[in-house]
C-alpha cells in the first residue's frame, strides 16, 4: 500500500511538473509574440527615418544645383518649396525616431519574460542580443558624433556600453545552439569582438559564420573579418576579405569604406579617395560615415587637391557639427586655410 502511494504521489509530481513546463512554454511563447511584433514595429520605424533621410539628402542637392537661368523668382520659389519639405520630413524624423525607441523597449521587456519562462527559447535569446546590441551601439554612436567627450567621459560610456555588449554576448551565445541561428549569432558575436578590440576572437567567429554555405550575409562576416586584418596590420588579408564582401553585396558601404581605409594606410590614396567618394555618394545611411568625410579629404590633400578637399572638410561637419571627427575636419580646414602642410588624423 505504501509503495503504491508513493507511486501515485511520483506520478502526481511528474504529472504536476510536465504541466508547468507546459504553461511556461505557452507563455515563452506568447510573449516572444508579443515582443517579436514590436522589434519589427521598431525595425520599420528606423527604415522610414532612412528613406526620409535619403529623402532630404535628396531635396539638399536638388537646393545646391538649381540654376538661375530660368529667372531667379522661379529659383527662389523652388528652394522655398524644398527647405518647407525639408523641415516636414526632419518633424517626421524625430516623431519616428522617439516611436522607435518605445517599440524597441517594450520588446525588450516582453522578450526577457520569454526567455526567464522558458530558457531554451533561441529565437527570444536572439532578439534580446540583438536588442542589446543595437543599445550599446547606439551609446557609442552618441558619444562620438553628438559631441566630442573628454577621455574620463568616454570611458565611462564605453562602460555602460561594454555592459550591454556583455548581456548581448551571452544572449547570442545561447541562440547559437539553435542550427537556424548559428551563423547569424556569431556573425554578430564578431562585430562584438570588434567592439571590444578582440580581433583574434573577431576572426574566429567570422570563420565559423562562413562556414555556413547557404547562409545569406556571409558579407558582413567577410567584413568583420577584414576589418579586424585592419587592426591587426594585416593589409593584404584585410583587402582580401572586404573585396570578396563587396564583392557578395557591392551596396554594403561599411566594407567599402573599410576598405578605402585600408588602402589610406598603405598609401595608395588615390584608390582610397576614389572609394571614400563612393561611399559617401550612397546616401543615407553610408553618407553618415564622418569619418569617410575625414579620410577623403585628407587623401585629397596629399593628391594636391586642396580645393576638393576644402570643400569635403566642410562637408564633414554638415554631419554632426560637435563629433571628434568633426573636430579633426575643422582643425584640418584652419591648416589648409593657413597654408600649413601638416594635415590633422588624431
Amino acid at each position: 500500500m505504501k509503495r503504491f502511494q508513493i507511486l501515485i504521489f511520483t506520478i502526481f509530481l511528474l504529472s504536476s511538473c510536465t504541466e508547468k513546463k507546459q504553461k511556461n512554454t505557452t507563455y515563452a511563447k506568447k510573449q516572444y509574440f508579443l515582443g517579436h511584433d514590436y522589434f519589427v514595429r521598431h525595425i520599420k520605424a528606423l527604415r522610414e527615418v532612412d528613406r526620409l533621410r535619403f529623402e532630404n539628402n535628396q531635396l539638399e542637392k536638388k537646393i545646391s544645383n538649381i540654376s538661375l537661368k530660368n529667372g531667379q523668382n522661379m529659383s527662389v520659389v523652388n528652394i522655398r518649396s524644398n527647405k518647407k519639405l525639408i523641415r516636414k520630413n526632419l518633424k517626421q524624423i524625430r516623431n519616428k525616431s522617439e516611436l522607435a525607441k518605445r517599440y524597441l523597449g517594450t520588446a525588450l521587456k516582453e522578450l526577457k519574460k520569454a526567455v526567464i519562462a522558458n530558457n531554451t527559447h533561441y529565437q527570444a535569446h536572439f532578439e534580446l542580443g540583438l536588442i542589446y546590441l543595437k543599445k550599446a551601439t547606439s551609446i557609442i554612436d552618441r558619444a562620438k558624433r553628438k559631441q566630442c567627450l573628454s577621455a574620463d567621459e568616454m570611458e565611462e560610456k564605453k562602460g555602460n556600453a561594454g555592459i550591454l555588449l556583455n548581456k548581448s554576448k551571452k544572449h547570442f551565445l545561447v541562440a547559437a545552439k539553435d542550427k537556424e541561428l548559428t551563423s547569424k549569432s556569431y556573425n554578430n558575436l564578431s562585430a562584438i569582438a570588434l567592439h571590444f578590440n578582440e580581433y583574434d576572437n573577431a576572426i574566429e567567429y567570422s570563420r565559423k559564420t562562413l562556414k555556413d554555405l547557404v547562409y545569406s550575409e556571409t558579407y558582413v562576416a567577410n567584413a568583420n573579418m577584414g576589418w579586424a586584418y585592419y587592426h591587426l596590420e594585416k593589409y593584404r588579408k584585410a583587402k582580401a576579405k572586404l573585396k570578396e564582401a563587396l564583392m557578395e553585396e557591392s551596396k554594403y558601404c561599411l566594407a567599402r569604406y573599410r576598405l578605402a581605409r585600408v588602402y589610406f594606410e598603405q598609401n595608395k590614396l588615390k584608390l582610397a579617395a576614389r572609394e571614400f567618394k563612393k561611399t559617401i555618394d550612397q546616401g543615407p545611411p553610408c553618407s553618415g560615415i564622418q569619418e569617410a568625410y575625414l579620410y577623403f579629404g585628407l587623401s585629397l590633400v596629399q593628391l594636391n587637391q586642396t580645393s576638393l578637399a576644402n570643400y569635403i572638410f566642410k562637408r564633414c561637419l554638415l554631419v554632426q557639427k560637435e563629433s571628434c571627427v568633426a573636430q579633426k575636419c575643422r582643425r584640418n580646414l584652419k591648416i589648409m586655410a593657413s597654408d600649413n602642410s601638416s594635415p590633422e588624423t588624431e
